[in-house]
């Protein structure tokens, strides 16, 4: 896919130019979202960086009403994890909408996950997410609508089952490899003692 624009940045010293292509639907759905709702973009990416591409995205402020970086973040095991009640909103009325869903691992029930995008020109996940903003516009609590939808919490459940057991298994493993090692170990040792009587 082609790129949209450039733009240069400063970032230790040395100056990047970075080349940005904007996902199909990007500016549809960011206008749509600005009249339902209060946006803020909570960004895992450093302020220099992003700072400077929401500046080109929405030079006049009129769609983004604020910006948050990574030092917002809370950093977990080498992961920038979205904490969302530090926008200080209630988060009946609070969603995000994100290709990381660990990223938003504190409020699960307020998450809606979206595939990374790359360079697919055909890609409409964007355009498919308007219908469910319009519903969340009218809803009482967002994570009345959002947790069934897309039943987060049932899957992070499914995967640490699947984890434990995996670690499980492995252990088991480890074990009886162990006690084979162990085993022949005495066998050899068995057989060095006949050899020399």
């Amino acid at each position: 896919a082609p790129v949209h624009f450039s733009f240069p940045v400063v970032f230790n010293g040395a100056e990047h130019v970075v080349h940005v292509r904007t996902r199909p639907h990007m500016a549809a759905f960011l206008r749509r979202a600005a009249q339902l709702f209060e946006v803020v973009v909570f960004t895992a990416s450093q302020r220099v960086y992003a700072e400077r591409l929401l500046d080109v995205l929405d030079p006049r402020r009129r769609l983004i009403r604020h910006r948050v970086y990574r030092d917002s973040c809370v950093l977990v095991d080498g992961n920038y994890l979205k904490d969302l009640s530090a926008l200080g909103r209630d988060l009946r009325h609070t969603a995000i909408v994100d290709n990381s869903p660990q990223a938003f691992g504190f409020q699960l029930d307020n998450g809606i996950p979206v595939e990374s995008w790359y360079d697919d020109p055909a890609d409409d996940a964007l355009a498919r997410l308007m219908p469910l903003l319009e519903e969340l516009a009218d809803a009482d609590d967002v994570r009345a609508v959002i947790a069934p939808r897309f039943r987060l919490r049932e899957r992070v459940e499914a995967a640490a089952q699947a984890q434990a057991q995996a670690q499980q298994q492995y252990a088991a493993a480890a074990a009886q490899q162990q006690q084979q090692q162990q085993a022949q170990q005495q066998q050899a040792q068995q057989q060095q003692q006949a050899q020399a009587a």
